[in-house]
């Protein structure tokens, strides 16, 4: 059990970077740190029906859970499978300020009672690998013999969540219940109360993400300083279909940033099958940087691209 609660945050990692009961994306504002300037979010069943998924990756899913005995055994133990059971996954950063600070937050359908009892028993029984306290009448499980902890916590039978420090689990179970505000930053939030929960993937992020970046080129460090925030959804049916929004603070600051894409994309599109063409791998990348088309509209420059259903069967089938 104790491999298994070690193993779930890479797990939902997982979930996220292969991703429903559409959760409206304005109930997630919360439950968020308010300092995050990343969040991403995965409508793990619109993914897991869509038919490329369904064709060439759910087998190899499926294979990986059960690849390993020990977790097919608990989450079978506990009631879980999180490719009927896990509807939507938020993954939201804070990032550029000190150490990254990771939550998550799952929502599916939970057997809360259940579920806290074994994790107590286990906890009882192997003190030095699970450890659970109480926040406001929450149990909050921390894993240990990791690189670092983990604490969870399940708000009800259908929000689990799970973060990188303490605080973040008590402080999203505190907004939960009401006696803590959130206070995401306002572009931020409207960005997520705007986002499409009916698509496969949705992120949305705040310039300070590149605080700690090295920008040695001084005009991307002033165009950064210029952006409001950047909007993002993937769409996958039986093609994939990719739309960023970048959002500038005013018109010409979007038309600047226009030019830039412009030229960024024609620079990508001859230099990125120079250097990544012989990686086989990574020629659907180039394929979808190659259909990439941007276009300015007041404050806002969008980006678009795509695979074809033809593109991705030819690509994926044994």
């Amino acid at each position: 059990m104790h491999r298994f609660l070690r193993l779930m945050p890479g797990a939902l990692a997982l979930a996220v970077c292969l991703s429903a009961a559409p959760a409206p994306a304005a109930e997630l504002d919360k439950l968020l740190p308010g300092d995050s300037n990343l969040v991403v979010s995965v409508n793990v069943q619109q993914l897991v029906t869509a038919e490329a998924v369904k064709k060439y990756a759910l087998p190899k899913l499926k294979d990986a859970l059960k690849g390993d005995a020990e977790t097919e055994k608990v989450l079978k133990e506990f009631g879980i499978d999180p490719l009927t059971d896990f509807t939507r996954i938020t993954l939201a950063l804070t990032t550029g300020a000190g150490p990254e600070k990771p939550l998550i937050v799952v929502k599916g359908k939970f057997d809360r009672a259940k579920i806290e009892t074994k994790a107590a028993a286990y906890a009882a029984s192997h003190p030095k690998d699970l450890k659970v306290a109480e926040e406001g009448g929450v149990k909050v499980f921390e894993t240990a013999g990791g690189p670092a902890p983990m604490f969870v916590a399940l708000l009800d039978d259908s929000t689990l969540v799970v973060g990188g420090t303490k605080s973040l689990v008590a402080d999203a179970i505190a907004q939960s219940k009401g006696s803590k505000k959130a206070s995401l930053n306002k572009d931020l939030s409207e960005m997520i109360t705007a986002a499409d929960d009916k698509q496969s993937l949705w992120i949305c992020v705040l310039p300070t993400v590149a605080d700690k970046l090295p920008l040695p080129d001084p005009n991307v460090k002033k165009s950064l300083d210029r952006l409001a925030g950047v909007a993002g959804v993937v769409s996958v049916a039986d093609d994939l279909k990719v739309e960023i929004g970048l959002v500038s603070k005013d018109d010409a600051a979007a038309k600047d940033l226009g030019m830039q894409i412009e030229q960024g994309l024609e620079q990508a599109k001859s230099v990125l099958p120079i250097f990544l063409g012989q990686q086989e791998e990574l020629k659907p990348l180039i394929e979808l940087v190659n259909s990439f088309k941007s276009s300015s509209k007041g404050k806002t420059v969008t980006i678009k691209g795509a695979l074809t259903k033809e593109y991705i069967e030819k690509t994926l089938k044994p």
